[in-house]
């Protein structure tokens, strides 16, 4: 091999290494790079799937896909929180007479809190002397009942650890054909849907009034008073008619509606609702009124004499609205900034706050913009 042709073998070995190590240099580079953004991105992944959830934050949760997945869910999400109310037959003579049968029970219900509240008809259980409650396989005394006169229902006391609860719906967001699912008894469940969201005291009405209701389609009415209703994914949105009416049997009282008595129970033992004292026209229900008394709003509430009442105003005297100075004829078009009758009614969106609790309402008063602070009571 002549001098030549060996310098240019190792001229051409070492460019060859040169140029692989810094190929493979480059490709270290690059895959380090990659690496650490993807570590980065699943680190941020890991912390976001292990941070714990905070309070009023929902649990992410799977829509059953069929019919068929709906019942199961339902079963499985309601039935181990049903409630029975019987008359105790502990002192009966005869064995039989102590077996408690499904649909024989006074009235229905379901455990909301697992140290044994639950929520059933008021009407049925009166102080609870000489009834049981029956929940599974197992009977349990009545120890305390408060009644929640608002809504005809009844949170009711029993001794128990570690009960199966049911879990609850958002039934402000429940509306026309939504599926609708009534466990009235044990091993009974009644499917139907919702066929109108309406209002049941009419137009004129205190602002203490609780007017949504849903109606069951079809008419299908529950064996069981205060029985409860869930929606698709086995959350309770409301409890069946207490009314003995059978105009209201198909009728539901939604959840949000009783939550106020549920809550107040459990922190002070007693039912306690707050108090605005005023009587109202919802304008968005109204179709028809005089131009001049509405000032061209169609949402928001007017303060108006009742037709039906004995008092001669309609702001109710000493009551928080008297003593913020609301009058007759005022339009309440916000409350704390949210419009009135935007999503919910002005009623409803009381329902939020507690006593003691200032308020900003915003008054259409002859034309000018008010804004004036209530405090509730």
């Amino acid at each position: 091999m002549s001098k030549e042709t060996c310098q240019t073998s190792w001229g051409q070995i070492i460019r060859v290494t040169v140029l692989a190590l810094l190929v493979g240099a480059g490709a270290g580079v690059i895959g380090a790079v990659l690496t650490e953004n993807y570590l980065l991105r699943y680190s941020d992944q890991l912390e976001y799937v292990s941070e714990p959830l905070r309070l009023g934050e929902e649990k992410p949760r799977a829509l059953p896909g069929t019919y068929e997945e709906a019942v199961e869910v339902v079963r499985t999400q309601v039935e181990p929180a049903l409630v029975e109310i019987y008359e105790d037959q502990s002192g009966m003579y005869m064995v039989e007479d102590h077996v408690y049968i499904p649909g024989q029970a006074l009235a229905s219900g379901v455990v909301v809190t697992s140290d044994g509240w639950l929520v059933t008809a008021a009407s049925e259980v009166g102080d609870g002397s000489g009834l049981i409650a029956v929940i599974g396989s197992r009977v349990y005394d009545l120890e305390e009942v408060h009644e929640d006169e608002a809504t005809g229902l009844a949170l009711v006391k029993v001794e128990g650890d570690n009960l199966p609860v049911v879990a609850f719906g958002s039934s402000e967001y429940v509306t026309e054909g939504d599926l609708a699912f009534v466990v009235p008894m044990r091993n009974s469940l009644i499917a139907s849907s919702i066929e109108q969201v309406k209002n049941s005291n009419g137009l004129i009405h205190s602002t203490e009034d609780l007017l949504r209701r849903f109606v069951l389609a079809d008419g299908i009415s529950a064996n069981g008073l205060a029985a409860p209703v869930t929606n698709s994914a086995g959350e309770l949105v409301g409890f069946m008619s207490v009314s003995t009416d059978s105009s209201a049997l198909s009728e539901v009282h939604p959840l949000h509606h009783v939550m106020p008595a549920i809550e107040s129970v459990l922190s002070d033992r007693e039912v306690s609702r707050v108090y605005f004292g005023a009587t109202i026209l919802n304008l968005s229900d109204a179709v028809g009124i005089d131009g001049e008394l509405t000032r061209g709003h169609d949402k928001g509430v007017l303060i108006i004499r009742d037709p039906s009442s004995s008092y001669a105003s309609g702001v109710a005297s000493g009551s928080p609205a008297d003593t913020a100075g609301l009058l007759i004829d005022d339009i309440i078009t916000k409350l704390n900034g949210e419009t009135v009758n935007g999503f919910l009614s002005f009623n409803e969106m009381l329902l939020v706050y507690e006593s003691g609790d200032e308020l900003t309402v915003t008054v259409d008063r002859g034309g000018e913009t008010i804004d004036l602070s209530v405090v509730l009571r």
